[in-house]
């Protein structure tokens, strides 16, 4: 999770247009991309109760937080679109258990690892539902995030984080339709000297075709806190 300095500074971004060669690359690679987030949405959908039940099995610990409803998984997202996006926040944990009032509560098992979030609605009433549950399967240096609404307990919404080390590499999020996707989402980051330098941020729309990104680059002062990044659009 990367911090900004109190008086952290937004440089103007740079408009820069996309050549022929690399849209064509771009929404060759993503196109891929959403066929694999299809054959997994086809692999998981029916795994709900099989997924939930391990869950249930496997949870030693919870964690509860508020906030972050714009974040994908809150407060724990893979995401860091909180440090560069506007009015976006990944919320805050809270010290216990409340009665009400609370967004997300985290699964962790026995070794520490999340394995499940669920987020709800209500946040203010006594009475919560639950809007959607996510279940997080590691593999290797990769994990797969899936998320089932609650009506039919179908996917929709998948992800995918790589690490490198330890550090997350390429994080890809994929909002489910039936038969494809209605948006897939990566951000990639660059590391220095063990801090973020770079993140490219990429999205496409499958159904229109439509790609662009965004490259985010950060400088860092004495206490290794962003103090000022620049951002460049390709599109």
């Amino acid at each position: 999770m990367i911090k900004c300095s109190k008086k952290c500074r937004w440089f103007a971004q740079e408009c820069n247009p996309l050549t022929e060669q690399e849209v064509l690359s771009e929404t060759g690679r993503f196109e891929q991309l959403n066929h694999h987030f299809v054959s997994l949405q086809k692999k998981y959908n029916g795994k709900f109760h099989e997924l939930n039940a391990t869950a249930e099995k496997n949870a030693h610990r919870f964690e509860y937080a508020k906030g972050g409803e714009l974040m994908h998984r809150g407060f724990y997202s893979p995401s860091s679109e909180d440090v560069f996006v506007g009015n976006v926040s990944r919320g805050r944990l809270l010290n216990s258990m409340p009665k009400k009032g609370y967004g997300y509560e985290y699964a962790f098992d026995s070794c520490g690892k999340l394995i499940a979030c669920k987020k709800y609605s209500n946040v203010s009433a006594l009475s919560q539902d639950i809007d959607n549950i996510e279940f997080l399967i590691y593999e290797n240096e990769g994990v797969l995030s899936l998320i089932y609404n609650t009506i039919d307990k179908r996917i929709d919404v998948i992800s995918e984080c790589y690490y490198v080390d330890g550090r997350l590499q390429k994080y890809q999020l994929a909002i489910m339709l039936d038969d494809t996707c209605a948006e897939i989402k990566e951000e990639e980051s660059i590391y220095t000297n063990d801090l973020i330098s770079e993140i490219y941020l990429k999205r496409y729309m499958p159904m229109s075709g439509d790609f662009y990104e965004e490259k985010y680059s950060f400088s860092y002062n004495d206490q290794k806190e962003i103090s000022s990044y620049t951002v460049m659009v390709k599109q």
